[in-house]
């Protein structure tokens, strides 16, 4: 192949221009990752916030999230949801929920919801 052929690069780019594709990929999310039960009182006193396990079919290794994932809690009063981090507020069962928009070649996905148990 004549290098001359190549697709020229433009080292200002700030983006990929990536094109639309006709028929575009399904994407998968999963959430989860956590024990069934975590203190309350444990948690708070030694000031830790819970990462959640969150992949997508769209992540790369190398770039991380090419799509950015949404995760929103379904029970504010018992634990809120700040970025991707979760905290935790009181006893009960805290309730969350992931999905990510799709873009040019990924279609947006499912919302998938899990759970776990907040102890005193």
């Amino acid at each position: 192949i004549d290098p001359a052929q190549y697709p020229k690069i433009d080292p200002t780019a700030t983006a990929e221009q990536i094109p639309n594709l006709v028929n575009k990929f399904n994407q998968s999310i999963f959430l989860g990752g956590w024990q069934e039960k975590y203190s309350l009182a444990t948690w708070q006193k030694l000031g830790l916030v819970l990462n959640p396990y969150l992949s997508l079919t769209s992540k790369s290794v190398m770039r991380g999230y090419l799509i950015q994932p949404t995760v929103i809690s379904n029970t504010p009063n018992v634990c809120t949801v700040d970025g991707l981090k979760v905290n935790m507020l009181a006893v009960g069962t805290c309730t969350l929920t992931a999905s990510a928009p799709g873009n040019s070649i990924w279609l947006p996905t499912r919302a998938m919801t899990n759970s776990f148990v907040i102890t005193a």
